[in-house]
């Protein structure tokens, strides 16, 4: 059983460096950068050069969800990944140590967990909790969460040292899938386009019958940095198209199911 991490970087290169995270984690486990922005070409390739980090170095400006389903193909074609082995996807701004991260493989492994989501916090105190696990939203919610209000439907563990707990879905900001579930779910869907591919995936998981699990004793910093927050920017566009689409198909998803039943 070995460990994957995907890593999409848009411009993230400098907050790779001076954060650190990668650096360290790809000294146990195979670290890969999908760069998205050529320009950071030359930073990047020298940074996983020197760091024993993989990095594939095309196809820019992609979305969220064909980034990863890029990286997941090259693991599986070029690093040897297996179906016993873990994809965890982690966003350029969270930090984590291999600490909590084989400590949460061991929850995992012991619960037979599919899809994974952990306590991310936005301090380095752990004292300000990044609401990542979530229930699944109205088009209200949706609304409202791009201006960052989304506490209603955010899920909270009664106390930390809980094992496991149910969850609709996760953030993409942290996630870890068995590599046979991500392969079962044909990866992200590359339809939608920077907002909802989590989402997405985790109801197409929990549709076939996935255990999804939030583990709250694991622990990790989001340093999240919310740009382009305003009313009728492309941002807003994406987000309210991709919250459509989720919500129109996930409709119909329900009626299939209940015809079929």
């Amino acid at each position: 059983m070995n460990v994957y991490i995907s890593v999409v970087s848009h411009n993230h290169a400098k907050m790779i460096i001076e954060f650190d995270c990668l650096r360290k984690l790809a000294k146990r486990y195979k670290v890969v950068i999908k760069n998205n922005s050529e320009r950071e070409s030359v930073i990047l390739n020298d940074y996983c050069r020197k760091n024993e980090i993989y990095i594939i170095d095309n196809a820019y400006n992609t979305g969220f969800g064909k980034n990863n389903n890029i990286v997941f193909q090259y693991c599986e074609k070029e690093l040897g990944m297996t179906s016993d082995d873990y994809f965890i996807l982690i966003n350029p701004d969270v930090i984590i140590d291999a600490i909590n991260i084989n400590k949460l493989i061991s929850i995992i492994e012991k619960d037979m967990i599919d899809i994974s989501g952990i306590s991310l916090y936005k301090d380095d105190a752990l004292s300000i909790r990044d609401y990542s696990i979530r229930n699944y939203p109205s088009f209200y919610t949706f609304f409202m969460s791009f201006f960052r209000f989304y506490k209603k439907y955010c899920v909270l563990p009664p106390n930390d040292d809980c094992s496991s707990l149910d969850m609709d879905w996760v953030a993409g900001s942290f996630m870890v899938f068995k590599t046979k579930a991500y392969s079962s779910l044909l990866g992200f869907d590359e339809h939608y386009f920077m907002y909802c591919e989590d989402l997405d995936i985790c109801f197409r998981a929990k549709s076939k019958g996935l255990n999804l699990k939030y583990i709250p004793s694991i622990t990790g910093i989001h340093k999240a940095q919310h740009n382009n927050r305003r009313l009728f920017s492309k941002h807003f566009y994406w987000h309210v198209k991709s919250a459509l689409r989720f919500l129109i198909s996930k409709k119909i998803k329900l009626q299939v199911k209940s015809i079929l039943k």
